[in-house]
């Protein structure tokens, strides 16, 4: 499991948990296997830049065109799931790769 700002990462049942502190409320966000598998990446490697080629590698076991548009997708879905909180981010390091920020 990992945590970072208001969100607690469960790898193993694909759940993105997220705590509003201002409601007490806990939002569950279920992953799909792709989703689970990028955020696990990034978050193994917080704050390190991950390359796209590291990424579709593990995940697509290539890094062709098609698996190259379909990462930048699971991207703007997995920034979308962490804008609930402004200090947990997805950088993105032009020509290089990706970075779990918080």
């Amino acid at each position: 499991e990992f945590s970072f700002g208001n969100f607690k990462f469960d790898y193993d049942t694909k759940q993105l948990k997220y705590y509003n502190s201002i409601s007490q409320e806990i939002e569950v966000q279920n992953l799909t296997t792709k989703d689970n598998e990028l955020l696990g990446i990034l978050a193994e490697n917080m704050n390190i830049v991950v390359t796209r080629e590291n990424i579709l590698h593990t995940i697509w076991k290539e890094d062709d065109y098609l698996n190259a548009r379909s990462l930048d997708v699971y991207i703007t879905r997995l920034r979308r799931y962490l804008s609930k909180d402004e200090s947990v981010k997805i950088i993105t390091q032009h020509g290089v790769g990706f970075r779990l920020s918080y």
